[in-house]
């Protein structure tokens, strides 16, 4: 079959870094000359002293009203990788005027946390300063009950998945198997912090924080991903799914129904979900 090329190549919109040389102090300077920046902040190494070779520079930068408004661009600024991130300076008033609505792993929780830990180097209107003394009314640091249950319901929903794969003995199913431990692997390192009510912070916060706090997860984890072969994969992964789950969380037995309602997750959503099933299968 002859191969089909799309008609949109993405090389096509490839533009090169105009800033792959240009020093991130003018870099800086040059944003803070357009009318349609609001605010910039340095996040996590970017502009430290702790920098390294093999560091990125993150920027978050707020946007007054414009045509278009990029969410993340890409590039070089003086030989390091850069991500730059774009807020609305509107989006930036809607939190302040409703901190509480701000989740810990949402993007927004996210912005609040660079916020609350970065360098803010430019605020013209203030906003950036105003979010990081509103922080202790956001949820930026809390898991709420919906994250948590949603992550537990994908943990325990992949593992039952993973488990009718694994003992199909199909080789078909098990080369499948393999493409899904390649995410759920993953998926239960960013849970564990979840069903703890921690929120994620990306990979190395993750393995700093396991170091010091629980070794012996993360040698767990490491185990995981260095097994060799299916059975090894998958003996590996049930035991990274055992201590991924909180003592009082258990993965799904063959005598359970769950419920996921479609929306407004909260205790009495998934109750009110279970009495309608109930009274369904009792009729």
């Amino acid at each position: 079959m002859d191969k089909v090329i799309p008609e949109m190549n993405p090389n096509d919109f490839i533009c090169p870094s105009m800033t792959q040389q240009l020093p991130l102090e003018e870099f800086i300077t040059r944003l803070q000359q357009q009318d349609e920046i609001d605010g910039i902040l340095l996040a996590g190494t970017t502009g430290k002293e702790t920098l390294k070779p093999y560091s990125d520079y993150d920027l978050v930068i707020v946007l007054n009203d414009m045509p278009i408004t990029p969410s993340l661009i890409i590039t070089t600024i003086e030989g390091y990788l850069a991500e730059l991130y774009f807020l609305k300076a509107s989006t930036l008033d809607e939190m302040l005027a409703n901190p509480t609505t701000v989740e810990a792993n949402s993007l927004l929780g996210a912005f609040t946390s660079m916020t609350v830990r970065g360098e803010i180097v430019y605020d013209a209107s203030g906003k950036l300063t105003q979010l990081r003394t509103i922080a202790d009314d956001t949820h930026y640091a809390d898991i709420l009950d919906h994250q948590v249950y949603s992550s537990w319901y994908s943990v325990t929903y992949n593992h039952a998945q993973n488990l009718r794969y694994y003992h199909s003995q199909d080789p078909l199913y098990l080369d499948a198997l393999q493409c899904r431990l390649l995410y759920c692997v993953s998926n239960a390192l960013s849970a564990y912090f979840t069903l703890r009510r921690l929120p994620w912070r990306g990979e190395k916060e993750a393995i700093r924080y396991l170091r010091e706090n629980d070794p012996s997860y993360w040698d767990v984890f490491q185990a995981c991903v260095n097994a060799s072969g299916v059975h090894q994969q998958f003996e590996r992964y049930t035991t990274l799914i055992d201590a991924t789950l909180p003592d009082s969380m258990s993965i799904w037995g063959d005598d359970y129904t769950v419920i996921q309602p479609h929306a407004h997750l909260t205790e009495e959503s998934i109750n009110q979900h279970q009495a309608i099933w109930k009274q369904w299968m009792t009729k």
